[in-house]
């Protein structure tokens, strides 16, 4: 893939807030109809039809400035940006960092007034997931945070116009380098719409760990509404992300360190993306008894039912290549220091290959239980951690690639409830 070695062209300002409107008012002008829509997204009332739009950034419409002159709007008591014709406006207020002023948001429409514009619209950007208290007294102002701004245009990505095109792709992709060089702080401006790595685009580590933040903050709540698995731990105490996966505990884990019990954990690497339920080493020892002391028939069949559940939504995306692979490893390691670990052996293999059908890819071979069922049942004194995952590989034709990866990931977590009840003794 060549390099791109140009500067963004939405880097016109040196404040988040003015670049970020700056880049979203340039996607607008470049397509009326999608602008149109962003109106109604806004759930404000629409300019008249056949009226040609106009657009300002950080200026009053008619005021000319020098280009290299910037002023915070805050400063100048100007709208962030407009979308006007005739008497009608469109006035926009973008926040990242810093609070909504209901009386500069009065100021706003009070110049407008002035400016001739009867019919005087206001919407508010900022990076709440919820509507700002101060908002609620504003009946004439309207409320879009960023990421739904950001799905807005993740959504038309295939609008008509070329150059609309370009400058959608370019706004997503300047919104996921702000968050990944950490401009917007811990808030999240971005939604998930699909894992960008693959032939197509090189794997960035930065870039990783905001897409796994957005995914997460999505499928969490899928994962709650889920009828299979056992309740969520909901409040779990977050930290902030220092790698390119995070966690997800279940509620029997609560009141203990997630260590204790199995949990899910969800990752985005250079050779592909995963979900899996996870022992620690640190997991109580009945979880590791249930693993040790069950026959290797047990085993097998426990895994043969996950690989049942997970067939019916599996798909071809290569030739000879399926996903999700639901591989199950055993990994030995040891930590010199607190934050540092070696690994010393890992023993992983892919269910399929327990099968007598399915698969063709996959070569056969039974003996692979024989051997997780020895590590397991003779393991002494050792740090193990054992893991069944649903692997989807940096393909272009991979669901990974898509929003509905969401939905993807639920499933998966879904079809490893047999070994989840494995582990917790309630399987027969």
């Amino acid at each position: 893939m060549p390099e791109k070695l140009i500067r963004s062209v939405f880097e016109q300002y040196s404040h988040l807030e003015n670049r970020l409107t700056n880049a979203l008012i340039q996607v607008l002008a470049s397509d009326e109809g999608l602008t149109r829509e962003f109106v109604r997204l806004a759930n404000v009332p629409e300019p008249p039809r056949n009226a040609q739009l106009s657009f300002s950034c950080q200026l009053i419409p008619g005021e000319r400035r020098k280009l290299d002159d910037e002023e915070s709007p805050e400063v100048r008591a100007v709208p962030d940006a407009w979308i006007y014709c005739g008497t009608w406006a469109l006035l926009i207020e973008a926040k990242v960092e810093a609070h909504l002023e209901p009386n500069q948001l009065r100021r706003h429409v009070q110049i407008a007034k002035r400016r001739d514009f009867d019919e005087v619209q206001t919407v508010a950007i900022t990076a709440d997931e919820q509507v700002p208290d101060r908002l609620l007294r504003l009946s004439n102002t309207r409320w879009l945070n960023w990421p739904s701004v950001y799905r807005f245009l993740a959504d038309r990505r295939s609008v008509s116009d070329c150059v609309a095109r370009f400058l959608c792709d370019q706004f997503l992709e300047y919104v996921r380098a702000v968050e990944a060089k950490g401009l917007a702080g811990d808030r999240i401006l971005s939604t998930f719409t699909g894992v960008p790595f693959g032939p197509d685009r090189p794997y960035n580590e930065r870039e990783a760990r905001v897409v796994v933040r957005s995914l997460l903050r999505e499928l969490r709540p899928r994962l709650a509404q889920s009828h299979v698995l056992p309740p969520f731990w909901s409040d779990f105490p977050k930290k902030p992300l220092t790698g390119t996966w995070d966690v997800i505990p279940f509620e029997f884990s609560r009141g203990h360190a997630f260590t204790r019990h199995p949990h899910l954990s969800v990752g985005i690497w250079e050779d592909g993306s995963s979900i899996e339920l996870i022992v620690p080493n640190n997991a109580g020892s009945h979880y590791w008894k249930q693993l040790g002391n069950r026959s290797g028939e047990d085993l097998r069949g426990c895994l043969l039912q996950v690989l049942q559940r997970v067939r019916p939504f599996g798909r071809q995306v290569e030739s000879g290549q399926t996903e999700p692979r639901i591989m199950f490893e055993i990994l030995h390691r040891h930590f010199p220091t607190r934050t540092r670990s070696i690994v010393d052996g890992i023993l992983r293999f892919d269910i399929e290959s327990l099968s007598t059908d399915g698969a063709r890819s996959v070569k056969k071979f039974p003996g692979w239980i024989n051997a997780a069922k020895g590590t397991l049942s003779q393991a002494r004194n050792v740090n193990l951690q054992a893991e069944l995952k649903a692997v989807y590989p940096p393909s272009v034709n991979s669901i990974s690639r898509t929003p509905d990866f969401v939905n993807e990931l639920v499933r998966a977590a879904e079809a490893m409830q047999p070994f989840l009840d494995l582990l917790r003794g309630e399987s027969s």
